[in-house]
Parts: structure tokens; sequence; C-alpha cells
């Protein structure tokens, strides 16, 4: 995990974490880091994911640029913690709270207390607000959707554990591929339809493969840049 100091609209410079005012946390695929924050708050990164960290007078904030992060609030602060995703600005209420951002999608959801979250740069009048067990789906079209969810299940990543409950198989290989450089492809779009229950860990996307050919009538083709998941 690298800490970066920000040097311009696009260039990004490597230094120590000790010497930056308002740092980027970094990882690369497959990695995870968890950073203790200045007030007492604790921002854990999953795979691929920056996150830029600029406490100022009037809040604490936290711009999530990519990737996925898990923030565990600290209580009695005098300014509000605030992490900016996408077009997205979430406020903590002493909280435990995951933030994604994937293809202009930003989803947030709540494992302990509750969040508000506003559509914008600038706080809005009309916003979410949301519980623990509930998620909130943003999309680039502007659809807000809101649900209950097993939180829990959403955050095993921190764990290193990937958990699917009747996922279809194209999107649990889709999450699959967020943690490794040597990803699996379906050969046919319609293998996608398989529904996909279970726990499997992150960084092995030949053993997922393989347990699906297992699971389903289904054949592998392995090479140097990845795995191949196709019909017998």
């Amino acid at each position: 995990m690298l800490a970066i100091g920000l040097s311009g609209a696009f260039g990004w410079n490597v230094f120590k974490q000790s010497n930056l005012e308002a740092p980027v946390y970094v990882t690369e695929i497959g990695e995870r880091s968890t950073v203790p924050l200045a007030d007492g708050s604790v921002v854990t990164l999953n795979t691929a994911t920056a996150v830029h960290v600029a406490y100022e007078a009037a809040e604490r904030k936290v711009r999530l640029l990519n990737g996925q992060a898990l923030f565990a609030v600290a209580h009695g602060q005098p300014t509000p913690f605030r992490v900016y995703a996408g077009d997205k600005v979430v406020t903590a209420v002493g909280t435990v709270f995951d933030v994604r951002v994937e293809d202009e999608e930003v989803s947030v959801s709540v494992l302990e207390g509750a969040v508000r979250v506003d559509s914008g740069s600038t706080l809005a009048a009309a916003a979410e607000m949301l519980v623990a067990g509930q998620a909130l789906m943003s999309r680039p079209d502007g659809a807000v959707s809101v649900k209950q969810v097993d939180v829990e299940r959403l955050a095993s990543w921190r764990s290193g554990l990937l958990s699917f409950e009747d996922t279809p198989l194209a999107e649990a290989v889709a999450e699959v591929n967020r943690y490794t450089h040597r990803p699996i492809t379906l050969a046919d779009p319609r293998l996608g339809e398989y529904r996909v229950s279970g726990t499997f860990r992150v960084g092995e996307p030949e053993r997922f493969a393989r347990f699906m050919t297992q699971l389903f009538p289904l054949a592998l083709e392995s090479s140097a840049s990845g795995t191949v998941i196709k019909a017998p």
C-alpha cells in the first residue's frame, strides 16, 4: 500500500506518509490495507483502491477516487466525517459503512449506525438516510435504489473472502476478477446465467473456476493469461 501526495492535476509523487498533509492511499490489484486516520477513524482499502484524505476545519473529508473502502468512524469529534464518491456525499453518524465506486456506479452499505447520502457536490435538502442493514446503489443514469442486505456478507472481503448467494455466474466471475491479474473469461455469455452460492477466497481464480466445473456441466481452458470457462 502506498501513501502518495498530490502534485498537480494529474501527477502523483510518492512520499513518506509523515510528510503529507493530504495523502492518497493506494492498494494494488489483490491487495488490502488498513489505515488509521488522525482522528482515530480507520479506513480499510479493498483491491485496486485509492482514497484521498484531506481533513479540514469544517469537515473530515475523504474522497474515494476508485475502488472500495470500509470506514469505521471515530465518535465524539467536532466536525462531520464525509466520504465523497462519484456524485455522492456520504455523511457518517458514528458508524461503520462500506463505499464502492465502479464504472460510474456508487454503492453505500451500512454495517453499524447510520449515514446520510446526498447527491451532487454540495449537501442538498433531499437526501437518503441509511441505517444498519441497508444498501444504496446509484447508477450512471441517475437511478437510485435502497434495499435490505446482508452487509456482513457484502463486507466479507475484509477477511479475504467473497460470499455469493444465488448470484449469476457472470457477476461472480466479475467479482473474482477484481483480485487477480489472471482473470476468468466466459467463452459463451449464456454460461453466466448459472447461479452461484458459496464462499471463496480472493486471489484464487483457478480454484474458483475448477469448483464451477464440479457444480455445473462446464470445462476449463487455462493459459498464462488466465482461465476460460466453456461448455464441455
